[in-house]
C-alpha cells in the first residue's frame, strides 16, 4: 500500500512516507516528530512541548489482547522512553459495555499486557512502570455509539513526574 518494500499484511505502519527508510515491521526509522507525553500533574514533557503526542494502545472488545496493528504506538513509546529517563503510568480504559468489576479487571489487564510487550520485547526494566486500571471512569467519547466505545478501550502513557 505505502511502497515501503515490507508485504501489506506484516506492515505496523502502512501509511509511511515514500522513500522513508523503515523497519522489518514497515514503521519508520527516522521519525521527524519526537513524542510529547502529558504527564501525571497535567503538563507536558519535554517541556518544550505544547501539547501531548496523540498516543495509546486500542482494543477489541472485551480483550486485553495487542494487536499488531497497534504496535506503532508502542515503537513511538520506545522510542521515547529510549531517549528519556522517568517512569511511565499505563492507564487503562474500557467502555460501558459490562459489569464495572469486569471492566474494572480488563482496564488493568490491558496495561499489563502493554507493561508485558515493553517488557519482554523491547527491553524495558519493569521498575519504570506503573498500572493502573480506571474501568469506564474516563471515556474520551461517546459511549453510545461503536466508534466512541472503541476509543474508550484504550490504554494510555502518562509521565510520572515524581
Amino acid at each position: 500500500m505505502d511502497k515501503d518494500g515490507v508485504p501489506d499484511l506484516k506492515d505496523a505502519c502502512p501509511n509511511t512516507v515514500v522513500g522513508s527508510v523503515v523497519d522489518a515491521v514497515g514503521c519508520n526509522k527516522n521519525p521527524a516528530v519526537s513524542v510529547c507525553l502529558q504527564t501525571v500533574d497535567g503538563s507536558f514533557y519535554p517541556e518544550q512541548c505544547q501539547r501531548a503526542t496523540r498516543l495509546a494502545v486500542y482494543f477489541a472488545f472485551s480483550s486485553s489482547e495487542v494487536s499488531f496493528s497497534q504496535w506503532q504506538s508502542l515503537a513511538d513509546i520506545k522510542r521515547f522512553l529510549s531517549e528519556n529517563n522517568g517512569k511511565i503510568c499505563l492507564e487503562g480504559h474500557t467502555d460501558a459495555i459490562g459489569e464495572v468489576g469486569f471492566n474494572q479487571q480488563l482496564s488493568v489487564d490491558r496495561a499489563l499486557s502493554v507493561e508485558k510487550i515493553l517488557v519482554e520485547d523491547y527491553g524495558f526494566s519493569p521498575t519504570r512502570f506503573s498500572i493502573v486500571g480506571h474501568g469506564s471512569e474516563q471515556p474520551i467519547a461517546d459511549n453510545q455509539v461503536e466508534a466512541g466505545r472503541a476509543l474508550n478501550r484504550r490504554v494510555e502513557f502518562l509521565l510520572e513526574t515524581n
